[in-house]
């Protein structure tokens, strides 16, 4: 008969040990993201030459930046706009840009606010694509015709007979969100400009320029992808099919273990019942025999009560059978341990 072992107590050790490993593994392969950091920086520069009116004092045609100006002798100016803006990682899609002129009449004698300020657009909006680059660049180059915008201020001012200090505001304005990856864009917004003095009487101005050099910077969690990451989720994989493989024989085994006792309580109870009647044997041979395969161990006992000969018992490998030979009969009672659910103990 077939005894009912107990689980080793190692075995659910080795169990608990699997499922912390499984644990381990896809904390190091299904938490694979990094901290990357995607950002950009701005490098501008505005170069000018101030054109003067002919005049008696001067020798040359323009004045170089950055010098002291007679408002009343500027002709025109010659502007160059350099833009440069740097990124860590390629980039792609578009910038758009676009130069435009602001004139204001502001308030003087230490007020704050504005008169009157209009807005042009000097230039129309441009796009600078980009395919996969790191470093781009933008130059722009304008005339800007001084005279013109100097008499429009000073005829609003004479107009309504203010008190009031002028300029023009030359700005060149990029905006765009170039991408890094499909979900990743680095926002651009910058504006690079030079402030021209505008005055109705010859008194000295200086121009200042704002370069704006910005930068923006972009923290993201990525997914790494890298062989090791990989390596931890086959270990994951494998490590999960082999917990499966060893609870799915445990549970087999406990319920194979309960059909084994449900069989082997049946078995011993019909050899105790019929002891006086039954004979154990090794093995028989039925092969001259007429074979009667019978559906009940009571079938058997009807046979046995009309022809009164010993039942045999054999017991084989997840199965017993139960024979009665007479003369050239022999009526078999087969009991598979299969055939057999499961019990309470």
């Amino acid at each position: 008969m077939l005894i009912k072992k107990k689980t080793p107590q190692y075995f659910w050790y080795f169990v608990i040990g699997l499922f912390l490993l499984a644990i381990t593994f896809y904390l190091f392969g299904f938490t694979n993201t990094k901290c990357v950091k995607y950002l950009y920086f701005e490098d501008n520069n505005i170069d000018y030459k101030v054109y003067l009116k002919e005049n008696a004092f001067f020798d040359t045609k323009y004045l170089d930046k950055d010098k002291t100006y007679i408002t009343s002798l500027i002709d025109y100016i010659d502007i160059s706009f350099d833009y440069n803006i740097n990124f860590n990682k390629e980039v792609y899609g578009d910038l758009n840009y676009k130069i435009v002129g602001i004139i204001s009449a502001e308030k003087n004698n230490n007020q704050v606010g504005t008169y009157w300020e209009k807005e042009y657009n000097l230039t129309s909006s441009k796009v600078r694509k980009i395919n996969n680059e790191k470093k781009i660049n933008i130059n722009e180059k304008l005339r800007v015709n001084y005279q013109e915008y100097n008499e429009l201020l000073t005829s609003f001012v004479e107009t309504y007979k203010l008190s009031s200090d002028g300029y023009l505001k030359i700005a060149l304005i990029i905006e765009g969100s170039p991408s890094i990856s499909k979900d990743i864009s680095l926002p651009v917004n910058s504006e690079i400009d030079l402030k021209i003095p505008l005055s109705k009487v010859a008194v000295e101005g200086v121009i200042n320029t704002t370069n704006n050099n910005n930068g923006r910077e972009i923290t993201k969690n990525i997914k790494d992808t890298s062989s090791k990451y990989v390596f931890y989720k086959i270990l994951f994989l494998l490590d999960i099919l082999l917990l499966i493989y060893l609870l799915f024989k445990y549970f087999y085994h406990i319920v194979r273990n309960k059909k084994i006792m449900s069989y082997d309580k049946n078995i011993k109870k019909i050899l105790n019942d019929y002891s006086s009647i039954m004979v154990r044997v090794r093995s028989l041979k039925l092969n001259d025999l007429n074979i009667i395969k019978v559906t009940s161990f009571d079938d058997l006992l009807v046979v046995y009560n009309e022809v009164r000969t010993p039942i045999n018992y054999i017991e084989k490998k997840n199965k017993s059978e139960f024979i009665i030979i007479f003369e050239k009969m022999a009526w078999v009672y087969t009991v598979l341990e299969e055939d057999y659910e499961d019990y309470e103990e």
